[in-house]
């Protein structure tokens, strides 16, 4: 069974996006990506 996601709102999609891109740790990176990819996905349902 898939697990549900929360995500709490302590920064906005633009926020999440510019961290993704500022970071140079690849690991970083793709932790920020993906954080990023699912608030678009939250504020799309709403």
């Amino acid at each position: 069974m898939p697990r549900k996601v929360y995500l709490a709102n302590y920064l906005s999609c633009d926020e999440l996006k510019q961290r993704y891109k500022k970071t140079v740790e690849p690991v970083e990176s793709r932790r920020w990506h993906l954080l990023w990819k699912v608030s678009r996905l939250l504020d799309s349902e709403k």
